[in-house]
């Protein structure tokens, strides 16, 4: 149940979609791409120390293991602020009509409380699971 249950609505399951399991999702190109997954440890390391202990190095995206429905999704969350970050030097690095900079664009579209909520309700989800 906690594996699947954002498919039962169509709301839910853009919303992991856009964070963590869509076709061209930031979360991927950020985890597969050097120069991406290094601007994002740079930027968890430039985080107050008050907010979160240590850098970390991968958002832990790996779509044929089970915890692909938490860790990621839940570090989405826990680091919004680096994700818009790299988001942002991704849109100023590329272009808006690659593959990365779609993926940005999507991404900040969709960046909303109330879609930034339910993914944290969703991580929750799975992390209690």
């Amino acid at each position: 149940m906690c594996q699947r249950g954002w498919k039962a609505d169509a709301f839910l399951q853009d919303i992991f979609d856009t964070f963590v399991y869509g076709k061209n999702c930031l979360t991927a190109i950020i985890e597969f791409s050097v120069e991406f997954k290094a601007k994002f440890e740079k930027e968890t390391k430039q985080l107050d120390e008050g907010e979160v202990t240590g850098s970390v190095r991968s958002l832990s995206m790996a779509r044929h293991r089970h915890n692909v429905t938490q860790k990621p999704l839940g570090r989405n969350i826990l680091y919004l602020d680096c994700m818009i970050n790299v988001a942002s030097y991704i849109l100023q690095t590329r272009r808006s009509n690659a593959k990365e900079g779609k993926a940005s664009t999507q991404y900040l579209e969709k960046l909303n409380p109330e879609t930034v909520l339910q993914a944290a309700m969703l991580a929750e989800t799975g992390e209690a699971c």
